[in-house]
C-alpha cells in the first residue's frame, strides 16, 4: 500500500510541474508549492526523497513508463546541481535496466541520456573519493583505540563511566 502511495506522489508531483510548465507567466502559484516554498522541480525531488530506501524500487516499477520517462531529464538537471545525487543515480540506473528495450528502440531520451553519461560520471566519482577518505579515517580512528586498549564501543564507555565517576570524585574532595 505505501509503495502505491509513493508512486502516486511521484505522478502527482510530476503532472504539477507539467501544469506549473503550461500555466503563463504571472499566473497564480500552486498552493502547495507556496505552503513549502518550493518550485515544482523542488517538490518532485523531495517527493523522491521521501520514499522509503526499501519501498524505491517498487514504487518505481508502479511507475507508468511515460512518467518513468519524464523523470530521467530531472534526474540529469540534478545530478549537475549535485542535488541527492546518490537517490538519484539509483533511480536513474534502475529505471534504465527495467525499460531497456523501451528506451533503446525510442530515440527521444539519447541527448538526455548522452548528458547524464557526461555528468554522473564526475558525480559519482567525487562521491567514491568521499567515501574512501571518510573510511580511511574511521580506520585510522579505530587503530588509535585499538592502540591505547580499547577494543569496542563497551570499553569506550566504560572508560567514560569511569572519567566521570573520577570528575565526581574530585569535586567531593573539593
Amino acid at each position: 500500500m505505501e509503495t502505491l502511495k509513493a508512486a502516486d506522489k511521484i505522478v502527482e508531483a510530476i503532472e504539477l510541474i507539467e501544469i506549473e510548465m503550461s500555466k503563463e507567466v504571472g499566473a497564480a502559484e500552486n498552493p502547495i508549492l507556496r505552503a513549502y516554498g518550493l518550485t515544482a522541480e523542488e517538490y518532485l525531488l523531495r517527493e523522491i526523497n521521501r520514499v522509503r530506501s526499501a519501498e524505491l524500487e517498487a514504487a518505481l516499477i508502479v511507475l507508468p513508463f511515460t512518467y518513468a520517462i519524464k523523470l530521467v531529464p530531472f534526474f540529469d538537471q540534478w545530478i549537475q546541481a549535485s542535488k541527492s545525487v546518490e537517490r538519484c543515480c539509483r533511480c536513474l540506473f534502475f529505471l534504465l535496466k527495467v525499460h531497456h528495450n523501451q528506451i533503446t528502440s525510442n530515440g527521444m531520451l539519447l541527448p538526455t541520456l548522452q548528458s547524464l553519461r557526461e555528468h554522473a560520471l564526475p558525480q559519482i566519482t567525487s562521491l567514491k573519493d568521499t567515501i574512501g577518505f571518510n573510511l580511511a579515517g574511521l580506520k585510522f580512528l579505530r587503530q588509535e583505540l585499538v592502540s591505547s586498549g580499547i577494543r569496542n564501543f563497551q570499553d569506550v564507555e566504560d572508560l567514560a563511566a569511569g572519567a566521570k565517576a573520577a570528575q565526581k570524585k574530585r569535586k567531593l574532595i573539593k
